[in-house]
Parts: structure tokens; sequence; C-alpha cells
């Protein structure tokens, strides 16, 4: 009888294969462990940040493992049958050539559909976010003081709608890619007032927060009209019909009381924005740094607020400034105005 062949050992990164080699079965062996290659590697790489230039060192690791695989097995191989040697490496290269393309594929489809740009992040109403949103656990909904959106105890990640809590008129931002929506409060909206309908949040900034906020004056709470004389812009077509931007702030809060006040117009697609960069020279003052983005279209005046503390805002100042001066809405999108008196 003919000496009895001994078993070959593969190691797939972690996962341990063991086969004997036979000239009329290997072919089928190698294609099992090459159909299995993907399964077993890329739910892992799924799991790496969505940034594709950070998934791609993973790719080459795995590719070099692959194929200095190959090489240190050939010569074992090739002693016990040449056929085997080389369907086995060519399916090795396969598999590599397969990974790396797959990955590279996975990572740009998910870029796209996340509405990231050039390191930042877009957020539409009224649709899916892009990343990954901050909802309170079951109890923590009226915790009160700073918020952390890394604090796991009180937040969980979830996926969610953006906007569409209180107007139907649509608008967008674009922020950087660390900024966080909020849900699961007051009606499933980012907050417990219920007056906001979106509500963003980043950490990178230092030990205080940075927020960005969307509201709309349209409603109250409880879904009823303002009436005209608190909301004079709810039968108005443009903020310009209420003034210039130093008259206009004075309408939107009549008691406000800062230290410096820096205001500016722009129209973008036929729509007016007057901006604002507001700051309170008060020791303790929470957020005294505010910047303020605000337009009305069909009777509806909405808002996007950033806010900063002191110690935070020389560093999320450009940030702060480009999302908020962002902030575009859409007119035609939400109900026609309509007058409460």
């Amino acid at each position: 009888f003919p000496p009895r062949r001994r078993p070959h050992h593969r190691l797939w990164l972690g996962v341990h294969k063991r086969t004997r080699l036979l000239p009329k079965t290997t072919n089928q062996k190698d294609k099992k462990i090459e159909n299995t290659m993907p399964q077993l590697l890329l739910p892992t790489l799924r799991r790496q940040p969505r940034n594709t230039l950070a998934v791609l060192p993973m790719v080459a690791i795995a590719s070099l493992i692959l194929l200095s695989f190959a090489s240190t097995t050939a010569p074992h191989i090739l002693r016990s049958s040449s056929p085997p040697t080389s369907v086995g490496r060519r399916n090795l290269m396969n598999a590599a050539a397969g990974l790396a393309f797959a990955c590279g594929l996975q990572q740009r489809g998910e870029a796209l559909a996340s509405g990231r740009e050039g390191g930042g992040v877009t957020f539409v109403s009224q649709a899916k976010s892009p990343v990954m949103c901050t909802k309170p656990k079951r109890g923590m909904e009226r915790k009160k003081g700073v918020v952390n959106i890394n604090d796991e105890a009180t937040f969980d990640k979830a996926e969610c709608d953006l906007g569409g809590y209180t107007t139907k008129t649509r608008y967008s931002l674009n922020t950087p890619d660390s900024f966080r929506p909020f849900t699961g409060y007051f009606k499933g909206g980012p907050d417990n007032s219920g007056l906001l309908d979106l509500r963003l949040q980043s950490q990178d900034y230092g030990q205080d927060p940075v927020t960005i906020f969307v509201r709309s004056y349209r409603y109250k709470p409880d879904g009823s009209l303002m009436d005209k004389k608190n909301a004079p812009w709810v039968d108005k077509t443009t903020i310009t019909d209420l003034g210039t931007p130093e008259a206009f702030l004075k309408v939107l809060a009549s008691n406000l009381a800062v230290d410096e006040t820096v205001s500016s117009s722009e129209t973008v697609d036929g729509v007016t924005y007057y901006r604002y960069q507001l700051f309170k020279n008060e020791k303790g003052y929470a957020n005294n740094r505010k910047i303020i983005s605000a337009a009305v279209v069909d009777g509806d005046l909405l808002t996007a607020v950033g806010l900063a503390s002191e110690p935070s805002w020389e560093a999320a100042k450009s940030d702060l400034l480009e999302a908020v001066n962002s902030f575009r809405v859409t007119p035609g999108t939400g109900s026609p105005p309509q007058v409460a008196v």
C-alpha cells in the first residue's frame, strides 16, 4: 500500500480549515474555501468606519496575508500534486482581489447613500438620517443638565427620520461628520419641549458640547397656528417684508439683551436669509455664542441656530459658521399660508 498522505492545515485569518489534499477532490475543497472567504471577512469590515481611506489599509493587509500564505504553502502542495497547486493559488488570488473590490464598492455605496461630501454630512428634513442618531434610553428622556451624546449609560444609537415634527417645509444643512441628531423625545422628536424640528450636537470641540437646531415658528406645540399678532410672518412670503435684519431681530426677540451683534443678509435661489452673530459677555452664561440663519417661506419662519460656550468657541467658530450659513429652505414644500385671527 502507498504511504498515507499527511493532512495539510490552512489558516484563513483566524478560521481553521483542515483538508486532505487529494488530486480529484482538491478542486472542490478549494472552491468551498473560496466561497466562504467573502462571508467570513466582509462582516468584520462592515463594522469599520465608513471612510474609505480608513479601510484601504485593512484590505491591503488582508491581501498581503493571503498572498504570503499562498507562497509559503505552494512548495508543500507541489510535493503532493501539481494541479492543486495552480488551482489553489489561483483561488487565493481571486479571493483577495474579490475581497478588495467588494469592500471598495461597499464603502463607496455607503458614502454616497449617507450624503457625505468632503468629510461632512448633509442633513435633509423628512428623510432618513445619514448617520446614527442619539436616542435616550427608557427613563432618561427628561434627564437635565449638560448632555453628552457619548454617554452610553444615557443614550443608545438608532436610525431615525429627520425633521417633519413642527413643519412640513423642506430644508437642509451641511455639518462636519461629528454632529449627531437627537431622536426619541416628545412625539419622537429631538427635544422634550416639542418646539424643535431638528437638533444636532457634537462633542469634538472641547468639554462643552456644540449644538445646532432648526425651529419653525408657524405652529404652537399643541399644533395650533400662531396668531398674527405674535407671529407677523404668518402671511408673508419673504423675510424682507418684516424689515431690515436689525428690525427683524427685534421682532423675533423683543427682549434680546446681548453685548455684540453682527448682522447680514444673503439671497440664494430666490430666498433671502438674515444672518446673525450674537455674543453675551457674562461669566457663567451657557452658550453665550449664537449663530442664526433665518428665512420666511410660505408664511413659515424657519431658523437654524448654532450654540457654543466661550471655551469651545475658538475651536468651533469656523465649522459652526459654515454649518449654519449652509442652511437652505425650499419654498412650496409646506402648507399654504394660513392666518389665525
